[in-house]
């Protein structure tokens, strides 16, 4: 699974989470994509 995934999934739960009451703030709301095309670790 990539990392954008993963960080899709915690943010759907976090949402959800905070539409139905369960915490009093979106706490992932910020949290924005990663770019495979920035990170020069693995160049192919």
């Amino acid at each position: 699974m990539s990392a954008n995934h993963h960080r899709a999934a915690a943010k759907a739960f976090t949402r959800w989470a905070w539409k139905s009451g369960r915490l009093a703030f979106e706490p992932l709301a910020g949290l924005t994509g990663y770019d495979a095309l920035e990170d020069s670790r693995h160049d192919r």
